[in-house]
């Protein structure tokens, strides 16, 4: 039995198969919040990626989600998440005569069937959860094909009346890329790539043999590969990876990093694989583990521009949309907008695992809906739609953690004439960041034009590899100014997920927010995407006549912070100068800082002579 179609359906999508659990809740065809677990648990990558994490439903995602919408589960129509087990199921049987890849025993006989049987539970897991009817779960929930949902999450947002489409990632059920094509009727698939051919293994094995935490740390293979040349490994690389002209790729792996030995790796690429304590090979004379990174992103972005070469000629369209989780790679996307010839492109800003909540979600409501109609007003105009906290909220938050603060009139105005005195400031402002990028909104902010300001982020801040970029973000009407870029700036490039040469004659000014080849991974932000964190930038360039900030992401070493007391957590572990959250700043010294530590006789002492007497915090406002 199926639910009747609601008119203006509530749809809770979910994604908990493999990494990143997140969850979304749309309300009249449009993303009223989305969130993904590791913000709320605080665990990278929300879950382990292991068959035996499967049934680890992001609850906490769930929860904050319909609480943002005002709804309870009870009143959610639909369910949609993204993942099929009908179609696991039909290619088991070439699945798993593979060897294989990597660890989590996905792929396995034994645990392919124990996968299959956990995900089927997930209906009623959530009906114990939520205290409601197996029967209640089941008639409204909505099996999704992984790679339809990445899709569906890039297309719909798009706001492209008609678009071509690429996936690359890992694995959905058995599809390691698709390319589609998009427009009023829906998605048809015209390509799929098939495990066990995966650019996205790849990627996660090599991030492992470079001695990194495969599944979450390629970002920083991708950076380390600005300082490489390609020469040394490319011929190892294109033996792995076999790329027609059409992209069409063949990843020529075995089995036996499923115990973690690399051998077969290491005599295929005549290097050692690094094991995470020693030293990494990124300058100097020995370059090999950033001449490694440096082929293996030359030969991804071989395959991203004749794919959608081939794309662009098979369906005619003047737009791209991107998703999947090796479509993070801003360096290949931005080989796309330079030499592919469309006039747009757009990603998911949560392009990874993360963002298939909302795929699942818009994918359904267009299927039952049955109108394209049901898809106006924009599905996501914004990228802005997690969790926002009040000044009460953030106010209670620092006063547990007995932070001195004040109330700014003009926090935009006060940050930007603190940044142009070279100080770090944490800025946390409105609705979370839907994705992997801080575009303003949880960001930690300083003066690109500081020479060193890199390394004291890296150091002292984010406790992060030296060799790891930052990001500018730049204002719109500036950018072309500071930017290289052949044709105009895609939507893309708002999120901060393409890369663009900077003017040879304003290296100079920024060479802080530069990767060794001149490029930067920027966001371009328009005054309508954030107005407020456009006004601060706009400030600090009436100071310094800079339009642009460094803007990384609020964390150190873990997810980025969603809640005011996330915030004030990581200022107080870390050496930055300052946060305005809301309208509150927080400046000066942390609470230990303010005075002489004391030996315990002396603390007793103190406490004895002020026996008797309220203590009281300086607070000022």
């Amino acid at each position: 039995m199926r639910v009747k179609f609601m008119l203006r359906p509530k749809i809770l999508g979910i994604n908990f198969v493999y990494h990143q659990p997140s969850a979304c809740v749309v309300i009249d065809g449009v993303v009223a919040c989305a969130v993904e677990e590791e913000r709320l648990n605080r665990v990278k990558g929300g879950k382990p990626t292991h068959v035996d994490h499967t049934l680890v439903l992001p609850f906490g995602a769930i929860d904050r989600t319909l609480a943002a919408a005002g709804i309870a589960f009870r009143d959610i129509d639909l369910i949609a998440t993204s993942f099929s087990t009908e179609r696991r199921r039909l290619h088991a049987p070439e699945l798993t005569k593979h060897q294989p890849i990597l660890q989590g025993n996905f792929e396995t006989d034994a645990g392919n069937r124990a996968f299959n049987q956990l995900v089927t539970l997930a209906p009623e897991v959530l009906a114990a959860r939520y205290s409601v009817t197996s029967a209640f779960v089941t008639e409204r929930f909505r099996w999704v094909p992984h790679h339809l949902a990445h899709i569906a999450s890039a297309f719909y947002p798009s706001a492209f009346d008609s678009a071509a489409a690429m996936v690359i990632d890992g694995i959905g059920e058995y599809e390691t890329a698709t390319l589609a094509d998009c427009d009023g009727a829906g998605i048809r698939i015209l390509e799929e790539t098939y495990y066990p051919n995966s650019l996205g293994f790849v990627w996660e094995l090599l991030t492992s043999f470079l001695g990194f935490e495969g599944n979450h740390d390629e970002s920083k293979i991708m950076g380390l590969a600005a300082y490489g040349n390609p020469d040394r490994f490319r011929d190892a690389l294109r033996r792995l990876v076999t790329v027609g002209a059409d992209g069409r790729f063949v990843t020529h792996l075995d089995g036996t990093a499923l115990t973690d030995n690399f051998s077969s790796l290491e005599t295929a690429l005549g290097v050692r694989r690094r094991l995470p304590y020693e030293p990494l090979a990124w300058q100097g004379q020995n370059r090999n583990h950033a001449n490694l990174a440096a082929a293996l992103q030359e030969i991804t972005s071989e395959v991203f521009i004749r794919q959608a070469e081939t794309l662009r000629l098979k369906t005619g369209r003047r737009q791209l949309v991107l998703a999947g989780g090796v479509c993070l790679n801003c360096v290949a996307n931005g080989a796309i907008a330079e030499h592919c010839g469309f006039d747009d492109i757009y990603v998911q800003p949560a392009t990874g695992d993360a963002g298939t909540c909302v795929g699942a979600a818009l994918h359904v409501l267009r299927s039952e809906a049955g109108t394209p109609s049901a898809m106006k007003p924009l599905a996501m105009p914004t990228p802005f739609v997690g969790p926002a906290f009040s000044d009460d909220e953030i106010r209670m938050a620092l006063e547990k953690f007995r932070l001195d603060y004040e109330v700014l009139d003009d926090p935009a105005d006060y940050a930007a004439e603190f940044l142009a005195k070279d100080k770090i400031i944490g800025w946390f402002q409105g609705a979370m960041e839907f994705g992997p990028r801080a575009l303003g909104n949880r960001s930690l902010l300083a003066n690109p034009t500081t020479l060193g300001i890199r390394h004291t982020l890296n150091l002292k801040v984010k406790h992060r590899e030296e060799f790891r970029p930052f990001c500018p973000t730049i204002l719109a009407e500036d950018a072309s100014e500071w930017f290289d870029h052949a044709r105009p700036l895609t939507k893309a490039s708002r999120w901060m997920l393409m890369t663009h040469q900077v003017k040879h004659a304003k290296r100079s000014l920024i060479p802080d927010v530069l990767h060794m080849d001149g490029s930067s991974r920027v966001q371009v932000l328009q005054r309508d995407d954030n107005p407020l964190f456009y006004a601060l930038i706009e400030n600090f360039k009436r100071r310094t006549g800079v339009p642009i900030v460094l803007n990384t992401s609020f964390n150190d070493q873990e997810p980025i912070v969603c809640t005011p007391e996330d915030a004030c957590k990581c200022y107080l572990k870390t050496r930055f100068d300052a946060m305005i959250l809301g309208s509150y700043l927080v400046v000066g010294p942390k609470p230990w800082e303010r005075e002489p530590r004391l030996s315990f006789f002396e603390m007793e002492a103190r406490n004895f002579d002020s026996f008797g007497s309220a203590s009281t915090r300086r607070t000022r406002s």
